[in-house]
């Protein structure tokens, strides 16, 4: 996936990565919402945002179309402030599909391994929660 557009109002940061087969539609809803948001076109390996800007990101039901997850994720480090968190939230989806057959630009990863992707970016306390086919990863930067 090379592009991902990016929404910014008010410090909260919406992105949505179309994939293959999908209308195009997206809706993103912040805190107080209103008229006069941007929508721009980016390319997904690196955010236009300064060091440490944000005190949280979140990123659900997405990492598993970012084309290079370990870039990524870095950059996300990047952006999260001191003692700023991270957090994955993911669907492993319907175990009898073959996921990457069907929507070739995702890559499926374990809660397992989007911690080991975070420890090597930087992010530490790192836990994992489990419920069904949902997973939860978040990461602090230290």
């Amino acid at each position: 996936m090379k592009e991902r557009y990016t929404i910014e109002k008010d410090g909260f940061v919406g992105y949505w990565h179309p994939a293959k087969g999908h209308d195009g539609k997206a809706l993103i809803v912040f805190p107080g919402s209103g008229a006069g948001y941007e929508l721009t076109r980016k390319g997904s390996e690196f955010f236009d945002f300064q060091d440490g800007k944000f005190d949280f990101v979140t990123a659900f039901e997405t990492v598993f179309f970012w084309p290079d997850l370990s870039q990524n994720i870095r950059e996300v480090y990047r952006v999260v402030k001191p003692k700023g968190r991270f957090a994955v939230i993911n669907n492993y989806g319907d175990p009898g599909i073959d996921w990457e057959k069907k929507v070739p630009c995702m890559k499926r990863r374990t809660a397992e391994e989007i911690k080991q992707f975070m420890e090597d970016a930087g992010f530490a306390n790192i836990t994992i929660a489990k419920k069904d086919n949902l997973f939860l990863v978040i990461g602090e930067r230290e």
